[in-house]
């Protein structure tokens, strides 16, 4: 209870202090903050992008994760050890230490992975001064992003499963039923609250 309290106070006192600093200016309330924020000529652009960015790498968190639970839980198709580790490593690397290593690998100039794709293709005689990846594209931002959503899908999708009963999805391919419809029919609304 008392690191819980500590912790507490660690978090809330200095979010307490920005808001009560961002609404109260010399002793009086003020919507400034707000109204510099509105101000921003490009903020429809910001939100835009931003919806664009979290939402498409949220479909492809979700469809990644739940497509590496469905083979870990459901088929034969493990890798021993990997398949338990492998989903997890997003969160063994910090954020930052994440985004840092990405450029390293994939910048469109000097990514070391990168650079190493082109000396491979300059040995078939395909030539080329940059790419064949950019990190720093959208494409790249959505995939860090993905990349770093699939574990908390993954950690809620697998336990769901685990907890379903296997019997429900044998029951309904004995019936006739492929494995789509089984899936549209039985496993997705079992697992709709998880996902």
């Amino acid at each position: 209870m008392v690191l819980a309290g500590v912790l507490l106070v660690l978090v809330c006192f200095p979010l307490l202090r920005v808001l009560v600093r961002m609404f109260y200016k010399d002793g009086r309330l003020t919507f400034e903050a707000i109204s510099k924020t509105l101000a921003v000529g490009d903020l429809g652009k910001l939100i835009f992008d931003t919806l664009v960015v979290v939402l498409s790498s949220s479909l492809l968190a979700v469809l990644v994760g739940f497509l590496l639970a469905w083979a870990n839980t459901r088929t034969n198709a493990r890798l021993g050890f990997l398949n338990s580790v492998f989903p997890y490593l997003p969160f063994l690397l910090p954020p930052i230490a994440g985004a840092v290593g990405w450029t390293m690998l994939f910048s469109e100039k000097a990514g070391l992975l990168n650079a190493w794709t082109r000396d491979v293709l300059g040995a078939v005689g395909i030539n080329m001064e940059s790419g064949p990846v950019d990190i720093n594209s959208w494409y790249g931002l959505i995939f860090v992003y993905t990349v770093y959503a699939v574990p908390y899908v993954y950690m809620t999708v697998s336990a769901a499963m685990q907890g379903l009963d296997g019997s429900l999805e044998q029951a309904s391919r004995v019936s006739g039923a492929g494995a789509v419809k089984t899936l549209r029919r039985i496993t997705l609304p079992a697992l709709a609250p998880a996902l």
